[in-house]
């Protein structure tokens, strides 16, 4: 704590009092030894691993190389020796930072592509995902349910399908655009693009 004040601490003298802390209280991270009554460091990692993606450090003085060859096996997030110098205490406090920046990290990430899904699945636009496939072939990702109303076609006809299988020959010219665009880093815009084919007719805002 002395190393960095921004971290909060609090201690218990057995696994089973941190598994009761953990059920009863909401934290960042648990830095555990190895060496303890009952359950050792790994142990109680693979207890936490299995109801939480809480971060888990090993702080030992007695570890070796096949400790922790086993925790990090066991999902551990980091493994710390104890030294005698206390500047050690300084990698430790650092070891538990990035352990929670991490995982904060992933969980805004997580619910940042939630989100997305989300919106992808319920915007009020048509949206075909392509990737390119060099020389000049765009294979079509996935479509959200707007697209495949607006143009009354079926996922299971487009999906993994080239661009021109899809739209035909009158999509080839649409599609050198798309390429010329991707290969410049631009952007292609039409207010009212016109499409009059047997599968799609109508206005369209691209």
């Amino acid at each position: 704590k002395h190393s960095d004040p921004a971290l909060r601490v609090d201690s218990v003298n057995s696994a089973k009092s941190a598994m009761s802390l953990l059920e009863a209280s909401s934290y960042d991270c648990v830095v555990c030894d190895y060496q303890m009554p009952e359950v050792n460091g790994i142990q109680l990692a693979r207890q936490i691993k299995k109801s939480s993606k809480m971060p888990v450090i090993i702080y030992t003085g007695q570890g070796s190389e096949d400790v922790a060859q086993a925790a990090f096996a066991a999902g551990v997030d980091d493994y710390v020796r104890k030294e005698v110098f206390p500047s050690h205490y300084t990698v430790l406090a650092n070891s538990i930072r990035q352990a929670v920046e991490k995982r904060r990290a992933e969980n805004e990430l997580r619910e940042s592509l939630k989100s997305s899904s989300l919106v992808y699945e319920h915007l009020p636009s048509g949206l075909f995902v392509y990737r390119v496939e060099e020389p000049d072939k765009l294979v079509l990702m996935s479509c959200n349910p707007e697209g495949l109303r607006q143009t009354n076609l079926t996922r299971d006809a487009i999906i993994d399908k080239e661009f021109s299988d899809i739209w035909g020959p009158k999509g080839d010219a649409l599609k050198q655009q798309y390429l010329k665009e991707k290969r410049d880093g631009g952007q292609l815009k039409y207010d009212r693009l016109l499409w009059d084919d047997q599968k799609v007719r109508g206005y369209f805002r691209l």
